[in-house]
């Protein structure tokens, strides 16, 4: 009998998983979901003729040497870095659990190097690395997609370290020590391509690897592949993580130090609100759609145990990225929504979430557990399974192809099919996974930013459509990000100077707008910033087009104070119960 892809994976929580998906609404009564049939993709390769790639408005021969090219990209990616197979590099693996201080001891190597880099996923997490070495009197730098700053000192020269965010990571610098962190995350459909890229062709002497204990074959194997010395380090918890006794189920069970996990923008703000008109504490919170340095702040909040914030609620965006005294986390729901339907979080996910708890800290006379728990009964034996289940080793990596292969494979589509189906057709084409070691990712992200070109594309040179559908705007969150990804693509066909306030779509009277609905305004400013930051970004790679960085800069700390004030003053619900007008999940609140 066939079993669903969770139930094979994970055979100790297929009972948790029940076809049909069911919820219960405000009102406690049971409501079905109803499961989209697969819809079939027409611009898929047909199997006749090999060679051929269809797409809606008619097809395009691919010749034999490019999907060649493409498949011994795949098998053996590394030869595309030569500079990095000439040196001699050892790989030094830390692998073990969250709070474990893999991180810390990789990060005190780094420190003392002559030379080195660090790269992390989240540009919150490398501005926390790059002010903390500055603070201890080492030098460093600071390089994202929207930020680069160089610490330069009086003669001129700038600090041998940096600090980035992995699709930034150099791989022209030499260096004598790289430290890589968040190692499993080689393996993600979306960014993986910006680890393995980073692993394979960095340029150092020392590499040091920091994630979780499923990478450890994995890395052993690419290790031996491509040549390099392999050292592996195994760390435990600093804290015990324990499951609590039992589900929460009053909010009279809070105490001071608490994380409520929810997975909405809306089902924050709802508990939020409730916990602060039913109980005596008031709550910082945090999501994936603040601004890193708002989140910094209210991590900051909630970690003084003087500021008044006692409670934190957030969303899974503390899995990583910032350092948070958390002595319970309790898990609101288990479910969250996929894109098109509510479906409960996969254990890694769990385990991740969960192992914030029980943060250990320097200095402090012993270590404090760190519990695990949920809010209602119902949820507390799949989360118990979760932190109890080991996820599966990794056994692939994500790629992307090199600069002029990609070329290759897109000039070889006629100019009038969309640019959406050209990433889509390579995206999914059989060529894409037919490496045991390596797939094709990162692309899929560019098929839904091409979606929102509504204008001729064939104007634009490859190198910038590739540009501005790699732009990190997230165009699922809003349509009126959608609507900004058209106007960067029309900007960059005219090929003039554009400013942030001349662009139409980047609405900055909403930074001084007072009469507007709290809530309303919160979420009008995160779209704001977004669109900013994504101005940022493509400034470093158009600068020519783009080129009012600093105002762009001024306007996102604007954006970002009116957004703290908010957070600090309003209570952005007036009901703690989530509304149930609609039989689906509100994809305009999912977060991440």
């Amino acid at each position: 009998m066939y079993r669903p892809i969770f139930a094979r994976r994970y055979p100790a929580l297929a009972r948790f998983r029940s076809t049909p998906t069911y919820s219960w609404n405000s009102q406690g009564s049971k409501k079905r979901f109803r499961r989209r049939k697969p819809e079939k993709n027409k611009y898929l390769p047909l199997p006749s003729p090999p060679e051929t790639y269809y797409s809606r408005k008619g097809h395009v021969h691919v010749s034999q040497n490019l999907k060649s090219s493409l498949r011994e990209y795949l098998d053996a990616p590394w030869e595309a870095y030569p500079k990095a197979r000439a040196m001699r590099r050892k790989w030094i693996v830390h692998a073990g659990p969250t709070n474990s201080g893999k991180t810390y001891n990789a990060l005190q190597r780094l420190k003392t190097a002559k030379s080195g880099l660090f790269g992390g996923p989240l540009r919150l997490l490398a501005r926390e690395v790059s002010d903390r070495f500055r603070a201890q009197g080492t030098r460093c730098n600071l390089i994202t997609g929207e930020e680069i700053s160089y610490d330069i000192d009086e003669h001129g020269s700038v600090a041998p370290l940096s600090s980035s965010t992995m699709e930034m990571v150099s791989l022209s610098t030499v260096a004598d020590v790289a430290v890589l962190d968040e190692i499993q995350m080689i393996a993600d459909p979306d960014r993986g391509f910006a680890w393995t890229q980073a692993l394979l062709g960095l340029q150092a002497k020392e590499i040091h690897l920091c994630g979780e204990t499923r990478t450890v074959p994995f890395l052993k194997s690419l290790a031996a592949l491509v040549g390099d010395e392999i050292e592996v380090n195994y760390y435990e918890r600093l804290s015990p993580l324990e499951m609590d006794k039992s589900p929460l189920l009053s909010l009279d069970n809070l105490r001071p130090g608490d994380c409520l996990v929810a997975f909405s923008r809306r089902s924050i703000f709802d508990w939020k609100a409730r916990v602060e008109k039913e109980t005596k504490f008031r709550c910082a919170i945090i999501y994936g759609a603040l601004p890193p340095e708002v989140r910094a702040s209210q991590a900051a909040h909630f970690n003084d145990p003087k500021s008044g914030y006692d409670i934190l609620i957030a969303s899974d965006a503390i899995g990583m990225g910032l350092n948070l005294s958390i002595d319970r986390v309790i898990f609101t729901t288990a479910e969250k929504y996929n894109g098109e339907s509510l479906d409960l979080i996969d254990p890694p996910h769990a385990r991740q979430i969960g192992g914030r708890a029980g943060r250990f800290k320097l200095g402090a006379p012993k270590a404090i557990p760190g519990l695990v728990t949920t809010f209602h009964a119902k949820h507390y034996d799949y989360i118990k399974q979760c932190m109890q289940t080991e996820p599966e080793p990794i056994t692939r990596a994500g790629i992307m192809p090199g600069d002029q292969l990609f070329a290759d494979l897109i000039s070889a589509f006629d100019a009038t099919v969309p640019p959406s189906v050209v990433f889509d057709t390579i995206a999914k084409s059989p060529d894409s996974s037919a490496s045991d070691m390596f797939y094709l990712c990162g692309i899929s992200g560019m098929v839904d930013a091409a979606s929102c070109i509504t204008g001729p594309s064939d104007v634009l040179t490859i190198e910038e459509l590739v540009t501005c559908c790699q732009a990190p705007v997230p165009v699922g969150r809003d349509t009126r990000l959608v609507k900004l990804m058209d106007n960067f693509v029309r900007v960059v066909q005219k090929g003039e100077p554009v400013t942030p306030i001349s662009m139409k779509d980047l609405v900055i009277s909403k930074i001084v707008d007072k009469t507007a609905d709290s809530s309303e305004l919160l979420k009008d400013l995160e779209v704001l910033h977004m669109g900013l930051n994504s101005y940022l970004w493509i400034s470093y790679r158009l600068p020519e087009i783009f080129t009012c960085r600093e105002e762009a800069r001024h306007l996102a700390g604007l954006c970002q104070a009116e957004m703290e004030r908010l957070l600090e003053t309003k209570r952005m619900s007036k009901s703690a119960k989530p509304k149930a007008k609609k039989k689906t999940a509100d994809k305009s609140a999912v977060i991440s």
